[in-house]
């Protein structure tokens, strides 16, 4: 496995929410990131499990399970808590799921 690694804070609200997610996945996993580090913000059980579902047709599991309203200071320390037993080596791309990054 590669020394890529993305961490996302995803807020899943409603259906619009779910149908980017396949796309930002295949992206960063086009680009080659080799682990995804992702925190789920909901408040609908139906669509945080939609949003399960789609992250283990990826093999992943979601890092954080977050319940309740957003807040940049909560999404922050999520965050740096995702990554910050990672090495200094490693490469750590943030990007929220609406968010496509291209590097050359």
């Amino acid at each position: 496995m590669n020394n890529i690694h993305l961490r996302s804070c995803i807020g899943i609200k409603d259906r619009n929410d779910l149908d980017i997610l396949p796309y930002f996945l295949d992206h960063y996993h086009n680009i080659g990131v080799g682990r995804f580090h992702i925190t789920i913000n909901y408040s609908c059980i139906d669509t945080l499990q939609h949003g399960i579902d789609i992250l283990a047709s990826y093999d992943i599991i979601p890092e954080y399970l977050w319940e309740g309203p957003y807040s940049e200071k909560v999404r922050m320390k999520y965050l740096h808590d995702m990554v910050s037993s990672l090495s200094n080596n490693a490469w750590i791309i943030t990007a929220d799921s609406d968010e496509f990054h291209v590097y050359p």
